[in-house]
């Protein structure tokens, strides 16, 4: 099954190079385009997303997705991706790639952040873990500033349902433990060296 992911991904980095005209595109359109390519791959539970950073640099790609391997849960039972392309000489080459902390991870959700720093795009991602006996949630933070991917934020996972509303400079995460008599909700700030909570995490 690794190997079947491997290529698929490739398939998706030859699609977008071969397709996608840096000049003229969108996100939505790529996303759109992502559903049909990956429509045989089982991509996990949400479709891809696809953001654009317009930067000094020229413009990149970001595309998230999720594959699932098979009939596996649990650790390694998906492949989680987040896929960053630069536009070089009329077309997009993949520049990196990050999201295997996420591996294991279905039902992955993506909210783009307002970033603190000029030319980079921060994105929240989370996921549960599949085959949980429960929803073990697992959020991330990345940055990308056009040469590598940077992770912001590595919390621990919590065990619960949560909704995530961004504003601009921060963002909240409001809900119930699982398992627990309490409420979550923090707020977080954004800085250009990571991020702070504002509110305890826990509020009885």
């Amino acid at each position: 099954m690794d190997y079947v992911i491997s290529q698929i991904h490739g398939e998706v980095d030859a699609y977008l190079a071969r397709a996608v005209d840096p000049n003229h595109f969108d996100g939505k359109s790529v996303e759109q385009s992502l559903k049909q390519v990956l429509a045989h791959a089982h991509y996990y539970d949400n479709p891809p997303s696809a953001f654009v950073l317009n930067s000094a640099k020229g413009p990149s790609l970001i595309v998230v997705y999720a594959l699932g391997k098979g009939t596996l849960m649990g650790q390694g039972g998906t492949s989680v991706t987040l896929r960053a392309y630069n536009a070089a000489q009329g077309r997009f080459k993949l520049a990196d790639l990050t999201g295997d902390n996420l591996d294991g991870y279905g039902d992955v959700s993506v909210k783009k952040l307002h970033s603190p720093v000029p030319d980079e795009m921060w994105m929240l991602v989370w996921g549960h873990m599949t085959g949980a006996n429960g929803p073990n949630i697992r959020m991330r933070v990345y940055a990308y500033g056009g040469k590598k991917f940077r992770t912001m934020w590595m919390p621990e996972n919590s065990w619960g349902g949560f909704t995530v509303h961004v504003t601009d400079h921060s963002f909240t995460v409001d809900g119930g433990y699982y398992r627990e008599d309490g409420v979550r909700h923090d707020a977080y700030f954004l800085a250009p060296d990571g991020l702070y909570r504002a509110v305890p995490d826990v509020l009885k």
